[in-house]
C-alpha cells in the first residue's frame, strides 16, 4: 500500500490531466474529489490494519467451557472491481485498497 500511495503521489499530475481530458474535471476537483480521498483511505488502512487483522474473541458454548473461541480472519477468493464513470479513479482505487488490506 505504501508503494501504491507513492505511485499515486508521483503521478497525481497525470491522473488529474486524464480526469480533465475524459470528464472535464478541473485539476482542483480531480485532486480533492478523487486523489486526496484515495490517499486518505490508504492512510486509514495503514494506520488501522493491525487492529483489523487481530483475532476477535467470542463467547464459548457451555459444552466447551474449558476452550477459548475466537474468529480468525483469513483472506480467500477473488475480487472484481467495477467502477462507474463519474468518479473513476476514486471508485476504482478505494475498493482496491480495501482488497489489498484484506489480503
Amino acid at each position: 500500500m505504501k508503494k501504491l500511495r507513492d505511485s499515486i503521489l508521483k503521478n497525481s499530475q497525470i491522473i488529474t490531466e486524464a480526469l480533465a481530458a475524459d470528464l472535464g474535471k478541473s485539476e482542483t476537483e480531480g485532486f480533492l474529489a478523487e486523489i486526496s480521498l484515495t490517499l486518505a483511505e490508504i492512510s486509514h488502512m495503514l494506520k488501522n490494519l493491525k487492529k483489523y487483522m487481530k483475532d476477535k474473541t467470542v463467547k464459548t458454548g457451555l459444552a466447551n467451557f474449558v476452550a477459548r473461541s475466537f474468529i480468525k480472519k483469513s483472506p480467500y477468493g477473488t475480487v472484481l472491481i467495477i467502477s462507474p464513470w463519474n468518479y473513476p479513479f476514486l471508485l476504482t482505487m478505494e475498493p482496491l485498497v480495501d482488497a489489498l488490506a484484506a489480503g
